[in-house]
């Protein structure tokens, strides 16, 4: 019995066991049937290949639990819902140069268990912007394996840099803009196979959208409203502990996401604003001594405005700033301080609480050099690492840990670091 004479209830089983989006488009290509059958039951499909309903928790009337199918879209679902509040919230105030009320913030009562990431029925809304999203963010991924690009970014320092020493942020702003790279040269990939080329893909997707939703928890924690400042201070301790180690990721997501990061806020972010001495264009509006400290030199206000920026960039804002930058779309209207005001740059730093029952504010500037550091430390070395340096495997790896076809590599290199301790 040939393919094609399978009853079409065997066809979406087959369609339903797939995990990734581009395999069920590839799969819908080979014949006009099988896209005729996708095109019918494409939302099914591609819900399948994102999440599963959790039936067995049907009994505890929990029916709008899911949970992922594919590993690289654990976080899909949540970072939707976060995204579509942190979007929502800015069009109505920030674009519209308003100052957020006090009712009009998040409200976080004190005794509350705090949850950005509740899990809830994957509508058709979400199902597309799931879908547009695993497709957009190729963009980044082939700036990341462009020939051009990976030249520069594999000659950049590591942006993970705790202390902002001089010599190092010296040879961050010595570093040559990025000019527009040309198009479809990704060379370093078309050399590789098409599995691996997949797997680093969803490496590279998992990890950028779990910062991503990290960022926008972060955000909405900056202008949320508490009842007191013990209950904000909680708060921003229990985001602090999933910064420094998060633990729903392995030793190899922890890595991956160290290089994710460190391409996409820190090497593409600081190539948005390549001259120290432009900043002035970005801060046209009351108030920019915070980022023109005359006390400091240009480097270091710099420095200092580009690792706060990269705390209100998403990868929509990197990728539209550096299209900006290329001029590939117009410029016309998009001001630079116009545009950081509309991500919330202006808006509260740490909160806004009713009672003060803590003197001690939060610490709200999180740092690329924190991020899972004590993460690797322990999954790789079995202690914290107390003087918060970087090992060497970081620059070992660097523009390769995607496309490991293991972990062996990563857990070989971690025993190096282990025996020089």
């Amino acid at each position: 019995m040939g393919f094609l004479e399978l009853s079409s209830e065997i066809q979406l089983r087959i369609y339903g066991s797939l995990r990734n989006i581009d395999d069920a488009l590839h799969f819908a290509r080979t014949c006009r049937y099988m896209q005729l059958l996708f095109q019918v039951h494409r939302r099914p499909i591609l819900r399948s290949i994102i999440v599963s309903q959790l039936d067995t928790l049907q009994k505890f009337q929990l029916l709008n639990i899911y949970e992922w199918n594919a590993e690289h879209h654990k976080y899909d679902v949540p970072l939707t819902r976060s995204e579509n509040w942190v979007s929502t919230f800015a069009a109505k105030f920030y674009n519209n140069g308003q100052s957020p009320s006090k009712n009009s913030r998040p409200r976080f009562p004190s005794g509350r268990q705090i949850n950005f990431c509740v899990n809830e029925g994957l509508t058709d809304e979400a199902l597309w912007a799931i879908v547009t999203r695993w497709h957009a963010m190729k963009v980044l991924f082939n700036l990341y394996c462009n020939r051009e690009v990976r030249t520069y970014y594999l000659r950049s320092p590591l942006s993970y840099e705790e202390t902002g020493d001089s010599e190092w942020v010296k040879a961050l702003a010595a570093e040559l803009s990025l000019l527009r790279p040309s198009n479809n040269d990704s060379i370093y990939v078309r050399k590789l196979e098409s599995p691996v080329k997949r797997r680093a893909y969803e490496r590279f997707y998992r990890s950028l959208c779990g910062h991503w939703q990290m960022v926008n928890m972060i955000c909405k924690a900056k202008v949320a409203f508490y009842e007191t400042s013990s209950t904000r201070n909680r708060h921003f301790d229990g985001l602090w502990e999933r910064w420094w180690d998060d633990p729903g990721r392995d030793l190899g997501e922890k890595v991956d996401t160290l290089e994710v990061v460190d391409f996409v806020w820190g090497f593409l972010g600081r190539k948005i604003f390549p001259d120290p001495g432009g900043l002035p264009v970005w801060l046209e509006w009351d108030g920019p001594e915070r980022f023109l400290d005359e006390r400091e030199s240009a480097l270091r206000n710099w420095h200092f405005f580009i690792v706060w920026v990269t705390q209100y960039v998403r990868p929509p804002h990197i990728i539209e700033l550096l299209f900006c930058k290329w001029e590939l779309i117009s410029t016309k209207g998009r001001e630079g301080a116009r545009y950081l005001q509309n991500l919330g740059f202006l808006d509260l730093q740490e909160g806004h609480c009713e009672y003060d029952d803590e003197d001690t504010p939060p610490e709200a500037f999180f740092e690329i050099s924190c991020l899972e550091l004590d993460g690797i430390a322990r999954l790789a070395c079995g202690h914290l690492d107390d003087e918060g340096k970087w090992y060497n495997w970081s620059d070992k790896l660097k523009g390769q840990v995607l496309f490991r076809q293991d972990d062996r590599v990563i857990q070989c290199l971690m025993k190096e670091e282990k025996n020089v301790l």
